[in-house]
């Protein structure tokens, strides 16, 4: 609480560019539960894309892997608007 009362408002309030917070490229995939790790798999063969110099500029770091959810049966037997 020390910390924010010390902080300025128009500091807290001003929103944060993608260079303040994390540079990482999101690689995003449909998670299922048969896929191997994926990001450990890419952190092993990163090598591999640092023998290009472009590739070695874009990905500096490993890229940030997210999984996002597959469609179940509730999407499909609920419809999302209703009357």
């Amino acid at each position: 609480m020390i910390k924010v009362d010390n902080k300025k408002r128009e500091d807290l309030l001003r929103e944060k560019t993608n260079s303040e917070h994390n540079t990482r490229i999101p690689l995003v995939i449909t998670f299922s539960r048969v896929l191997p790790n994926i990001g450990r798999i890419i952190r092993t063969h990163l090598h591999t894309l640092h023998t290009s110099d472009r590739m070695k500029e874009v990905f500096s770091e490993p890229p940030l892997v997210a999984c996002i959810r597959d469609f179940n049966l509730q999407d499909i037997l609920v419809h999302k608007k209703t009357q």
